[in-house]
């Protein structure tokens, strides 16, 4: 299927992006909003310290610095062989929607990851 053929999908409605960036590799930057694919229904606690019940956060910390790292500062490491991840080890699945009106380096991108069948893998 050549790019300009390819079909895309939009999702519209009452689904809401997490995320809404770009992922750019070498000179492509493809604009991209994250969809979260699952949805939890599990209860949530909060972990609360026991001498003032202030709430326990989890944090992003680097491990070269140990400073506190945004959401928005940890990037794609690579693209390994698909086979390569458990899915077990995959706590939740995402998948992405291309923000552009021409999304042709989003289906390059795409079929380039099927073709090879690779997967991202992020920092942090």
């Amino acid at each position: 299927m050549g790019v300009a053929s390819a079909r895309i999908l939009r999702f519209n409605g009452g689904m809401r992006a997490i995320w809404t960036g770009s992922i750019a590799f070498g000179l492509v930057n493809v604009p991209v909003k994250l969809y979260s694919a699952t949805e939890n229904h599990d209860v949530r606690m909060h972990q609360v310290q026991v001498k003032d019940g202030g709430r326990i956060r989890n944090q992003h910390r680097c491990e070269e610095c140990g400073q506190t790292v945004d959401y928005d500062d940890i990037d794609v490491l690579q693209f390994v062989p698909s086979d390569e991840i458990d899915p077990i080890m995959l706590e939740k699945s995402y998948f992405l929607e291309p923000t552009s009106k021409t999304p042709k380096a989003y289906l390059l991108l795409r079929q380039t990851l099927e073709k090879t069948e690779r997967t991202k893998k992020r920092t942090g």
